[in-house]
């Protein structure tokens, strides 16, 4: 499977986002969809998640521009990801090589697996900050 942005077509699972870790105060340093993985950088924003910040969590809605106010979700946060329903329920999955991706193999920037399939649509953050 390649690189792939999340799907769209779903949300986040509202009970897992009760529990999960989650990172307010941030704004937005470019537009991001829901879903997308997000890292923080240097200078206290948010960014498609591309191995420049640490990783931090997922976007629970879609920020359709820069300076706005998110707060991004992460381990235990579970969330939709593919429509296709291709996903193998159990195997990690990674950040992708490209800005605000998924990659079900090891990239550049995750080595450790930042999310784990719990069914063939959707994955839960499982880990969080430099994943290489």
């Amino acid at each position: 499977m390649p690189e792939f942005k999340p799907g769209m077509a779903g949300g986040h699972d509202t009970t897992t986002a009760h529990f999960a870790t989650q990172h307010t105060g941030s704004k937005t340093g470019e537009p991001i969809d829901v879903n997308q993985p997000m890292e923080l950088r240097a200078n206290g924003k948010l960014y498609r998640a591309s191995g420049q910040g640490r990783f931090i969590g997922v976007a629970p809605r879609t920020a359709g521009m820069a300076n706005q106010a998110i707060t991004a979700h992460g381990i235990g946060q579970r969330f939709h990801a593919r429509d296709e329903g291709d996903l193998v329920i159990g195997n990690p999955y990674y950040l992708g090589a490209a800005p605000g991706t998924i990659s079900d193999a090891a990239t550049a920037n995750d080595a450790q697996g930042a999310f784990l399939a719990v069914s063939k649509h959707d994955l839960m953050v499982v880990r969080i900050g430099r994943l290489v």
